[in-house]
């Protein structure tokens, strides 16, 4: 898969109690509400449709306290790796209804 341009690591390890690789996550979901997410050490930047936030997910887990007017240099990191990133990747493959 790596041969394909496809970027990847196994969560497995963390989910079992192994070692963990320290690392950013990105993901995006196309179907139905287009969805991006970017995740960097505690921090993580979300946009759906034209509507974006930062959560310090160590404090706020639950998501609920959107931080992108109180971290404005945060929010701008966050945001332009994700831009970054998505130049890179693969066009989402959306499934016909």
């Amino acid at each position: 898969w790596k041969d394909k341009g496809y970027d990847g690591i196994s969560l497995l390890p963390h989910l079992t109690g192994g070692s963990i690789v320290t690392r950013e996550l990105y993901w995006r979901v196309s179907n139905r509400t287009p969805f991006r997410a970017y995740r960097s050490g505690d921090w993580k930047y979300v946009k759906m449709k034209d509507t974006e936030f930062i959560y310090n997910l160590k404090e706020d887990i639950g998501e609920k306290n959107d931080r992108k007017d109180k971290e404005p240099a945060i929010f701008e990191r966050l945001k332009h790796a994700w831009e970054s990133l998505e130049k890179e990747m693969h066009e989402p493959f959306i499934i016909p209804r």
